[in-house]
C-alpha cells in the first residue's frame, strides 16, 4: 500500500513538473515574440556618408535617429560636444 501512494506521489510531482516546464516554454516564447517585435532590422548605416557629414545628418534629420543611434536626444548630444571641446578632451 504504502509503495503505491509513493508511485502517485511520483506521477503527481512528474505532472507537476511538465506542467510548470510547459508554462516555462510558452512564458518564453511569448516573451521572444514581444522582443522580436520591437527589433528594428533595418540597416543603420548606408555608407553613404562618412565621419562629420554622417554625424551631421544624424543631428538634422528627425530626433529619433540620433536617439537610436547615439541613445541620446540631438540637444545632448550637442551639449556633450560642447563640453568635451571646452575641456579639450577631442582629439583634433
Amino acid at each position: 500500500m504504502a509503495s503505491r501512494n509513493a508511485v502517485q506521489r511520483m506521477d503527481t510531482d512528474k505532472d507537476a513538473l511538465l506542467e510548470i516546464n510547459l508554462i516555462i516554454m510558452v512564458l518564453l516564447e511569448r516573451l521572444i515574440a514581444y522582443e522580436a517585435s520591437y527589433l528594428n532590422k533595418q540597416p543603420v548605416h548606408d555608407q553613404t556618408h562618412m565621419g562629420n557629414q554622417e554625424v551631421f545628418d544624424m543631428l538634422h534629420d528627425h530626433w529619433r535617429v540620433c536617439f537610436d543611434t547615439c541613445r541620446v536626444m540631438p540637444g545632448v548630444f550637442m551639449k556633450l560636444c560642447k563640453l568635451l571641446r571646452e575641456r579639450d578632451w577631442l582629439g583634433a
